[in-house]
């Protein structure tokens, strides 16, 4: 194995822990929403936006977690998985983000230097995965033959 191959099979396992932590990101989520409001009343009164959030979070905990394992054993499933994922959960965030009341009933005043760190982080952690698990050589060892 050379040096830019081995390089590369590190990345690959970057962008595993990264779905993994992703993952640990969403399960926080679910645990502080279960913790904070009562998922059984209506208190708020916006019950609906509550479990909208917590099915999302499940979804993104287990689409990260199953793409996590993907990536580390280099299944292609996992790649394609990890792409969705991330782009489904960066497209959620940069619309909370640009318009949050779009989606949920409160609305919140952030200022444009906010609006716009977040809006570079969360199109980043999109485009990152995109070009780095699209170009042809790392493409190429989820095409490898295992024995």
């Amino acid at each position: 194995m050379n040096t830019t191959q081995r390089i590369s099979n590190w990345g690959v396992r970057v962008v595993a822990l990264w779905s993994l932590a992703l993952a640990f990101l969403a399960f926080a989520y679910i645990l502080t929403l279960t913790s904070a409001v009562g998922l059984s009343s209506n208190e708020f009164g916006d019950q609906t936006q509550v479990w909208v959030i917590l099915l999302l979070n499940v979804m993104f905990f287990i689409g990260f977690l199953v793409s996590s394992y993907g990536l580390w054993r280099k299944y292609n499933w996992g790649r394609i998985g990890f792409l969705w994922t991330v782009g489904i959960w960066s497209a959620f965030n940069l619309v909370v983000v640009l318009d949050p009341g779009l989606l949920f009933t409160v609305r919140q005043n952030y200022s444009l230097t906010t609006v716009m760190a977040n809006g570079l982080r969360f199109a980043a952690t999109l485009l990152i995965p995109l070009w780095y698990l699209n170009r042809p050589q790392i493409k190429s060892i989820f095409y490898e033959l295992r024995s």
